[in-house]
């Protein structure tokens, strides 16, 4: 578990660093594009910190205590509900974007 923390904070500065050099390589894209970025990472910051608050809750305060390992946090919201919208956003996206291109050409 604590593994799986560290990785989603490598992962989550991996995904900062990528948005800057989107933001700064690609000024001339379309508005819309650049708000769909600015949504995903949004929502992926508010997962992160939400997942960063169970893990202090049970890696610092919690430390030693079986009970805060199976007590669910903020797990309720960051996992069903964040993921579920970031997935229907994206494969929205994904699905709009490819229909227009066809439509475009």
């Amino acid at each position: 578990m604590l593994l799986g923390h560290f990785m989603n904070i490598g992962f989550f500065g991996v995904l900062c660093i990528q948005v800057f050099l989107y933001f700064q390589a690609f000024t001339k894209d379309h508005w819309w594009l650049k708000c769909f970025v600015t949504w995903i990472t949004f929502i992926e910051v508010v997962q992160t910190v939400l997942v960063m608050i169970d893990g202090v809750r049970v890696f610092r305060t919690g430390w030693g205590n079986l009970d805060a390992l199976g007590a669910v946090g903020m797990m309720w919201f960051s996992v069903p509900i964040l993921m579920s919208v970031y997935t229907v956003s994206v494969s929205f996206f994904a699905q709009s974007f490819f229909n227009w291109q066809i439509l475009v050409s």
